[in-house]
C-alpha cells in the first residue's frame, strides 16, 4: 500500500491562511503568554544579583580603604586591626614608629 506524501513548499505555506493562524497562535502562546508569567521572576532575579554584587562591591572598597589607611599608618586603624586580631601588636608598634615588644626579657640585651 503506497500512500501518496503531501509536498509542502515555501511558497504554499506563506499563502496558506490557516498556517498564518497557527503561526500567530504559536507566537501569542509562547512570545505574549509565557514572557509575561516569566518576566517578573526574570527581572526579580536579575535586580537581586545586581543588588548582591554593589554590596560587595562596597564591602570590597570599605576593606580596601580600611587596608590602605593601616599601611599609611592611621593610628585608629591600626589599633582597629589589633583589637581585631587581624595584626600583631609587635607589627602595629612598628608600624606606629614603635619600638616592638621583646618576646623574652634576654632579647633586648
Amino acid at each position: 500500500m503506497f500512500a501518496p506524501i503531501l509536498a509542502e513548499s515555501f511558497w504554499t505555506l506563506l499563502r496558506d491562511p490557516a498556517h498564518w493562524y497557527f503561526e500567530l497562535v504559536l507566537i501569542l502562546l509562547f512570545d505574549v503568554l509565557i514572557g509575561a508569567l516569566a518576566w517578573p521572576a526574570i527581572r526579580r532575579h536579575i535586580h537581586r544579583d545586581v543588588g548582591a554584587a554593589e554590596k560587595h562591591e562596597h564591602r570590597l572598597i570599605a576593606d580596601l580603604e580600611h587596608r590602605l589607611a593601616v599601611l599609611e599608618g592611621d593610628e585608629e586603624a591600626i589599633l582597629k586591626e589589633v583589637r581585631d586580631g587581624k595584626l600583631a601588636i609587635n607589627r602595629a608598634r612598628v608600624l606606629l614608629g614603635h619600638i616592638p615588644i621583646p618576646s623574652s626579657p634576654w632579647e633586648g640585651l
